[in-house]
């Protein structure tokens, strides 16, 4: 039997192995989430479970952002990094926007808060990952960059 670890370290085109790559850490990083979920399903550790999910989502997008970045010219790399840059306040304002409208006067308060917006901050963490990972996979599978 194959296990997803086999599989990435086949010899093959370049584009497939980081695809399956990619694969298996996001696969791997959902089950564990999934797992400890069901260990303790209360809501401190739902968000611990997320949160966790979102630190191993943040390495994997700096993994993708690095590799990224060693495939542009030097002229383009100044563009990579300022996106990024403007990513990561628009993300830390857009947090923040989420915590204000947690609070009871604006939600009407209970527990449910706290799971929103440490999701929602996950939600911007992953989506954000899966956007360098597919400029980079578009790179690769480019003959000419």
């Amino acid at each position: 039997m194959i296990s997803i670890r086999s599989l990435a370290q086949i010899d093959g085109p370049r584009e497939i192995t980081h695809q399956i790559e990619f694969s298996r850490d996001t696969f791997y990083i959902g089950q564990v989430m999934a797992q400890r979920m069901k260990i303790d399903y209360t809501t401190v550790s739902m968000n611990k479970a997320v949160q966790e999910m979102s630190s191993a989502y943040d390495q994997l997008l700096n993994k993708y952002y690095n590799r990224l970045l060693k495939l542009l010219k030097p002229q383009d790399k100044t563009t990579l990094v300022t996106a990024q840059k403007a990513w990561l306040q628009f993300r830390d304002t857009e947090s923040k926007l989420i915590r204000t409208l947690s609070k009871d006067e604006y939600s009407g308060g209970g527990t449910i808060q706290s799971n929103i917006v440490t999701s929602s901050y996950a939600d911007l963490v992953v989506k954000r990952c899966i956007d360098i990972f597919n400029y980079y996979d578009r790179l690769e599978k480019s003959e000419k960059y």
